[in-house]
């Protein structure tokens, strides 16, 4: 019976601890701002979590915990300074109040609309859009709202950070912004944005601390015909080289047409009415191919993407044409540079945001890596130890893809119909170096200066015997990129003879890379690397592919 009673309190006791009761509260802002939505509190007994709850948009949270507690709050909300309270409960249900205070930084609103034409036209707002966030101070996505149903959305912007916002919606131009929130010499800059105001209800602090602050964004709307004016494209009279300014501008369109990709443009260059008609006609020709070229080149832009045209003076936009008496200011209007909607294309496989940015800076840094002076690997470092030695950082991430095999077919069809070409065509006055590689008019000494380079490309003759492109599930595996090159490398490159069954991976940019593979594990050609290929080429690197996906790897 003694047994009993004791096993019958004993489950009392059990009962009685292991009871449950209610936790609830509100959580507000310092000041009596408000209370806070969101915010995310955590109920946590000697350091393990026992219950979690958010607020609602009146700032109340409930979470049920053991009854007879001593319990530990820690409570946290993007923008605001999170902390920690205890928490006696006891037998009943136990109430608290929390007080958060904000954190320096800014509430950015943004509500969309299609840009007005005329005051007297109503213009609606625009839902449904895809709405980017990307933090290149510490290289994360921040937000990717797609499809996003309110023209209305919010983005906090924390001091010390660099934000790119990306918004893109079908039948519109892309558009770009960036905020820079105490970086780079700007307490709060905006860039891509008109007029920015602070909020009515929170208005900014007077130590500029945070607070909210108002954007209308206006949307274009885009098809075919329609003119884009590029501002400052300048040139020296009577030339057609860009100015380093006009080049800074053409970076703008550069990155226009990466945020559009749906996009075919033509650019036009116009002069004004002054001199002969067919040696502005001619003149505007050479600018317009110059800026296309730089497009090109610079901005790796597909040449099917963008054509030039030089209108000469034959399309002034004011009265200033020959005969008539106008101002330098009337004058420099019609010398501008143009850019017309040509073609529309609807892309169903379009990078987000993020992947554009790790691919930029990915790119970027094999840039510099191929650029660079040797990168010494000493016993006991690996590749990423000296590339930190090197870079301070290592960027770990990009997305590229592989030829299809529709696409290596054509690039191997109009390889060789340009062979033929080159074949038949009149011989120019040509060098060869001692490897027999081809440089139209150049010295034997720059020749040789190229050959020191492995990564320098000759004429773009392939080997189809000894290359495999690189596409699909032939793609997979861990792999050495040994070499980098704009072109397709001669048959007789020491590479070729080097190491058999080279890869070619191209990025979406036209970037070639040298690849050897087929490495059972990332150990393995790590071995490769340190024991075999490093010493004479320094700048090779490793990277994982899988489905023809890119993946630097960082050891």
């Amino acid at each position: 019976m003694k047994h009993i009673l004791f096993i019958f309190f004993t489950l009392i006791s059990t009962f009685s601890i292991a009871q449950n009761v209610n936790l609830e509260g509100y959580v507000f802002e310092k000041g009596n701002r408000g209370y806070l939505n969101v915010v995310r509190v955590l109920a946590t007994h000697n350091g393990d979590v026992i219950g979690e709850a958010f607020t609602n948009n009146d700032g109340f949270f409930n979470m049920e915990v053991p009854a007879n507690s001593k319990l530990v709050l820690l409570y946290s909300k993007d923008m605001f300074n999170g902390g920690e309270k205890k928490v006696n409960v006891g037998k009943a249900k136990t109430f608290v109040k929390i007080e958060m205070g904000r954190s320096p930084g800014y509430i950015f609103e943004i509500t969309l609309a299609e840009k007005r034409e005329s005051i007297e036209i109503p213009v609606d707002a625009i839902k449904g859009a895809r709405i980017e966030v990307y933090n290149k101070t510490t290289k994360e996505e921040v937000m990717d709202l797609i499809d996003h149903p309110h023209p209305e959305f919010r983005i906090n912007l924390v001091k010390g950070n660099h934000y790119i916002i990306l918004i893109r919606k079908n039948g519109f131009l892309s558009k770009r912004m960036e905020a820079k929130v105490n970086v780079e010499g700007c307490i709060l800059c905006f860039e891509g944005v008109g007029r920015v105001t602070p909020g009515i209800a929170d208005n900014l602090t007077e130590g500029n601390d945070y607070g909210v602050l108002l954007a209308n964004v206006e949307m274009e709307r885009i098809f075919e015909g329609k003119k884009l004016t590029i501002q400052n494209i300048l040139y020296e009279t009577n030339k057609w080289k860009l100015t380093g300014n006009a080049m800074q501008e053409m970076t703008k369109v550069i990155t226009l047409m990466k945020d559009n990709p749906n996009l075919t443009l033509q650019l036009g260059s116009h002069t004004d009415s002054r001199g002969k008609s067919a040696s502005n006609k001619e003149l505007s020709e050479k600018r317009a191919k110059a800026a296309v070229e730089f497009l090109i080149k610079r901005g790796e832009i597909n040449r099917n993407r963008i054509s030039s045209y030089g209108y000469g003076e034959e399309s002034l936009i004011n009265k200033c044409r020959d005969g008539v008496k106008c101002t330098t200011e009337e004058h420099a209007a019609n010398r501008r540079t143009e850019l017309r909607i040509v073609g529309i294309t609807d892309l169903k496989d379009v990078k987000s945001l993020a992947q554009m940015m790790k691919s930029i800076e990915m790119e970027s840094m094999i840039e510099e890596l191929m650029n660079q002076e040797e990168i010494k690997v000493s016993d006991g470092d690996n590749l990423e130890k000296a590339i930190e030695k090197r870079e301070g950082t290592v960027v770990k991430n990009s997305i590229n893809r592989a030829m299809t095999k529709e696409e290596n077919e054509t690039r191997v069809n109009n390889e060789r119909k340009r062979l033929i070409d080159l074949k038949n065509a009149k011989p120019k006055l040509e060098t060869t170096d001692k490897t027999g590689r081809v440089g139209e008019n150049l010295p034997d000494s720059e020749n040789l200066d190229k050959d020191k380079e492995n990564d320098m490309a000759g004429l773009d003759v392939v080997n189809d015997s000894s290359i495999v492109e690189s596409n699909g599930d032939a793609n997979n595996g861990v792999k050495i990129i040994v070499l980098q090159s704009r072109t397709i490398l001669q048959e007789d490159h020491a590479i070729f003879s080097t190491f058999d069954n080279i890869e070619i991976h191209r990025t979406s940019d036209s970037r070639l890379f040298y690849m050897i593979g087929g490495y059972d594990t990332t150990s393995d050609a790590i071995l490769e690397y340190n024991s075999k290929i490093v010493k004479n080429y320094p700048k090779a690197f490793l990277a994982s592919f899988k489905n023809g996906i890119m993946t630097m790897i960082n050891q």
